[in-house]
């Protein structure tokens, strides 16, 4: 049985850690939430509830869903309050155009800056997948996957481009989970990246920046095809 919404909250210690505001660490608790897919869309955010369980008056809670509203997390309503807000199909459908179109770019201009130490820190990316994939670890998997595509396009030298791809990576984040649960084995994820570690190892600019995109636009379809299969075994959760 799935824990409710609220259970979820109640879970986490929304306190502020040093250095931050109690507005501040509200966010970064529910934006945890929300990006994790722990909070679905949809899911009411009671600004009541929230700011009983951070000990603090109702002000800096509503303030920390207005910061998740400008980031296109958080909606509210009319009459009704604040809920994570829903996917939408054609968001991501765009974002991930784009995404591949910059990321094609990237790998190719990151292959073509290469350095020793930046093709050692990619391999060992790699390997830090393998070690995830062979033990299970889904979380570790996604953690070096973007540290393996990170460094590549880093090395690209064109960082207005690559705050760009950091935006839209971001804001699709909370897709991230039906990619990886497409890949089952997780073996399926290493084999869709040892094309692109093997293009950069050869210094096949071309090849880098085809299978880059290609590697992105596979993503957005698994991404899509898992959000309809949610729609439909969960209900309406898309607008």
């Amino acid at each position: 049985m799935r824990p409710s919404p609220r259970a979820l909250i109640d879970e986490v210690e929304l306190k502020p850690h040093s250095r931050e505001t109690f507005t501040d660490a509200a966010a970064t608790a529910i934006r945890g939430l929300i990006l994790s897919g722990q909070l679905p869309p949809g899911t009411p955010l009671r600004l009541n509830h929230l700011a009983t369980r951070l000990g603090m008056s109702v002000m800096p809670v509503r303030e920390a869903l207005r910061v998740l509203e400008a980031e296109r997390l958080v909606t509210f309503r009319a009459h009704y309050g604040a809920t994570v807000t829903a996917l939408s199909v054609e968001d991501v459908e765009e974002a991930y155009a784009v995404r591949a179109a910059l990321e094609g770019l990237a790998a190719r201009d990151g292959v073509r800056n290469l350095t020793e130490q930046v093709l050692d820190e990619i391999r060992a990316a790699f390997e830090r997948m393998v070690q995830a994939a062979s033990s299970g670890d889904r979380d570790a998997l996604v953690e070096h996957d973007q540290v393996f595509h990170r460094t590549l396009y880093q090395a690209g030298g064109r960082p207005e481009r690559y705050r760009r791809i950091i935006e839209l990576w971001e804001s699709t984040r909370r897709a991230t989970p039906l990619v990886y649960r497409a890949w089952d084995p997780l073996d399926l994820a290493l084999a869709a990246h040892r094309p692109i570690l093997e293009a950069v190892e050869a210094r096949d600019e071309r090849a880098a920046q085809r299978l880059s995109r290609s590697h992105t636009e596979q993503a957005g379809r698994r991404i899509l095809r898992g959000m309809r299969v949610s729609a439909m075994s969960d209900g309406p959760a898309l607008p």
